[in-house]
């Protein structure tokens, strides 16, 4: 289990592996507040979770860099709650520039969570496969795909947006399909 409460983790490297600020094997992390800045992986620039949930309550992942996939965080076979804080300028080669989730759910729930002006081939903001979505406050904005979801991919999942939702998807970019959502895969068919 990790918790950060403030200060920084900057300019840490990975050459092939994962994680570049943090790797962590089961268990969960909590960010409530600091700044993961400014590291490099090949997979999850700033965090890579394997298992477990990665909760973000506040701090933010900025200006983080993956060659494959995940520039703001990696969360293999977990799960995403953001309730605040921010996942800013990262960017990835591959897919999901802020967050890469597969095998499980992201959850965007808090007037204070950002996920802005990220960078990816699909899923610029956030790249989910295998999981649920649940957006239900927060912002996607001015995120980046240079093929599909700017905002936000989803591959193989049924999306609803609450009518009440107040979640905030605006001014993605994509070169192809969905700027600022992009859903493929449900029963066959893209949306």
């Amino acid at each position: 289990t990790f918790e950060m409460n403030g200060g920084a983790i900057s300019g840490n490297l990975t050459t092939n592996g994962l994680g570049g600020a943090i790797y962590l094997d089961g268990g969960n992390a909590t960010i409530k507040n600091g700044v993961i800045q400014n590291n490099a992986a090949c997979n999850g620039g700033g965090a890579y979770l394997k298992g477990g949930t990665l909760k973000v309550e506040g701090g933010s992942f900025d200006t983080n860099i993956a060659t494959a996939d995940g520039g703001g965080a990696y969360v293999n076979d977990g799960n995403v709650n953001m309730t605040g804080g921010s996942f800013v300028n990262n960017e990835a080669s591959a897919d999901g520039g802020g967050v890469y989730i597969t095998g499980g759910n992201f959850t965007m729930n808090g007037e204070a969570a950002l996920i802005q002006g990220n960078k990816a081939v699909m899923g610029a903001g956030v790249y989910l496969t295998g999981g649920d979505p649940l957006l239900q406050s927060g912002t996607l904005r001015e995120n980046i795909a240079s093929q599909d979801g700017g905002g936000i991919f989803i591959d193989q999942k049924i999306v609803e947006l609450s009518p009440v939702a107040a979640v905030n998807i605006t001014a993605n970019k994509a070169g192809h399909y969905g700027a600022g959502i992009c859903i493929v895969g449900t029963n066959g068919t893209d949306a």
